[in-house]
């Protein structure tokens, strides 16, 4: 039902019908809104639709101001755009097999046409962890921002075995990915640039999803739905954030590695209503200055770990359920760490070495174990 309903929103969204007939409607205006129709002024623009197995559809364009989207319904189908200056990519694949390839380079800035994006993403959650008072904390606490309408590249594919890519070389771009089924892999790159935004989100068992930024001021979210998932996010640069969420997780994977200074994290995992996700694997690696990351997990004999090192890091774990295990390790200056578990049978464990430390742990239930290593910098 749900991805009925999601296909229904998309395509009567994105795309005008004619009886059962999918049909394009494109009168060049999109009544200011956003849009499937490629709206006036742009330079170059094109559509593709193909029914059917196997078939390839390629899109190559030159110059400022390109819009492109591409339809196929069926197997083992290929689709690819490629775009150069202040573009606007649009593929939807339904059936297995499938693969999406984008690749934009150029700047978008921004621009109030584009793709929709039906969520208007965001979690709406700070790091919960706070600054301390510590000597050179920064202060870049902020909400994760819920998403406009822009520039960018946005991919939907429902079925088994697809595989979806975007790689976008430039400013302000965005890129989002959709996948419903099993087995798929997503893929987002956007190198050699800044203000970036890279969403993907998956429902079903055994996927795969990565972004790759580059430089500062990006931002990353990624969100699933299933089993046996796994979710990679890396960052290199100045103030990026870092989001994902696994829910209805179990045995699943969530990787988070930053380098840079005034970084953020967060990582949430659970299982349906009953919050009861088990043999989950949450992990953060900061290198840099005024990082915070934030974890959270419920269910059972799941592992978080947060590895920081730099200056002013702050770590924050919170675990629900039996046999679970958090780990924090931070190797730096005025570095603060909390660690909450409720239920019984769990391990904690903080190991501190440089300036300034502070480590707090909370237990509620039985059986559990708590250590903490600390260890002095002589300072000259």
């Amino acid at each position: 039902m749900k991805k009925v309903l999601l296909i229904g929103l998309a395509l009567a969204f994105l795309m005008g019908f004619t009886g059962m007939a999918m049909a394009f409607t494109c009168d060049g205006v999109c009544n200011g809104s956003c849009g499937y129709c490629p709206p006036v002024g742009y330079s170059n623009w094109a559509i593709q639709e193909q029914i059917g197995d196997n078939n390839v559809a390629k899109i190559r364009q030159h110059g400022w101001q390109n819009w492109a989207a591409q339809v196929q319904i069926g197997d083992n189908n290929v689709a690819k755009i490629r775009q150069r200056r202040h573009n606007t990519a649009f593929q939807y694949q339904e059936g297995n097999g499938n693969r999406a390839n984008i690749t934009q380079r150029g700047n978008n800035y921004g621009s109030p046409y584009g793709t929709y994006f039906r969520m208007g993403y965001g979690m709406g959650v700070t790091i919960p962890v706070p600054c301390g008072g510590s000597v050179g904390c920064g202060t870049c606490v902020y909400v994760f921002k819920s998403l406009p309408c822009l520039v960018g590249a946005e991919q939907w594919q429902y079925g088994t075995g697809n595989k979806a890519r975007i790689r976008q070389f430039g400013r302000y771009n965005l890129a989002y990915q959709y996948q419903d089924g099993k087995y798929n892999r997503a893929q987002i790159a956007q190198v050699w640039s800044y203000g970036n935004l890279a969403i993907q989100e998956q429902y079903g068992s055994s996927n795969r999803a990565s972004i790759r930024q580059a430089c500062s001021f990006n931002e990353a979210y990624q969100t699933q739905g299933g089993y046996g998932n796994t979710a990679e996010i890396t960052q290199r640069g100045y103030m990026n954030q870092a989001a994902q969420d696994q829910e209805k997780s179990n045995v699943g994977t969530a990787k988070i590695t930053q380098e840079g200074t005034c970084n953020q994290a967060y990582q949430l995992q659970k299982s349906g209503y009953c919050y009861c996700g088990l043999f989950n694997t949450a992990e953060i690696t900061q290198n840099g200055d005024y990082n915070r990351a934030a974890q959270r997990q419920y269910g059972g004999w799941n592992t978080a770990e947060i590895d920081q090192t730099g200056d002013c890091n702050q770590a924050y774990q919170e675990q629900h359920g039996v046999g679970n295990t958090a780990d924090i390790a931070q190797d730096g200056n005025s570095n603060v760490a909390f660690q909450y578990q409720y239920g019984w049978c769990n391990t904690a464990s903080i190991a501190q070495n440089g300036n300034g430390n502070a480590a707090c742990q909370y237990q509620n239930g039985y059986g559990n174990h708590a250590s903490i290593t600390q260890t002095a910098c002589s300072c000259q």
